[in-house]
């Protein structure tokens, strides 16, 4: 299920305007994640300490909004296929981190790690045949399909 939705957001950070604020784009994905938090941890409420507090807002901080941030400034200059690559290497950094930190690794979770990565593979290989992969990889000058107006100046819209 969350292969469904990295691929949702992967799609709305795609359609969302390059001319938008990349400071309110990550705060409104801040926004989101913490309201889906709320909803998950309220039918069972845990006591907390101020360290857990402290280290959450840590997590929060430092790994949600500042990863945030740098997927959406890297993918206003590269391809939504080469971004999801890109970050599909999770799962095989992930194994290779635990083993070097010690960790057991299944037999199961190398299969998913395996099935995972290749699925992505087999994706960009296959959607790599259509003209819209034809583009650059990183292109400087980028700009979404989906503007805010057409006829709308960028350096004309407020900087909220």
């Amino acid at each position: 299920m969350s292969a469904v939705f990295f691929a949702v957001h992967m799609l709305i950070l795609e359609r969302i305007p390059h001319e938008c604020d990349l400071m309110w784009v990550t705060l409104v994905q801040m926004a989101c994640v913490a309201i889906l938090c709320a909803a998950l941890w309220l039918p069972e409420p845990l006591a907390l300490s101020g360290s857990s507090i402290l280290g959450a807002l840590f997590c929060g901080v430092a790994g949600s909004a500042l990863g945030f941030l740098a997927q959406n400034a890297c993918q206003r200059k590269l391809r939504s296929d080469l971004v999801a690559l890109l970050l599909s290497l999770e799962s095989p950094f992930a194994v290779l981190f635990g083993l070097l930190g010690g960790e057991v690794i299944l037999s199961r979770m190398l299969l998913g790690c395996v099935l995972m990565s290749a699925g992505v593979w087999l994706a960009l290989l296959q959607g790599s045949q259509s003209q819209e992969l034809q583009q650059p990889l990183l292109d400087p000058l980028r700009r979404s399909p989906y503007r805010i107006d057409s006829m709308t100046d960028p350096d004309s819209l407020p900087n909220l």
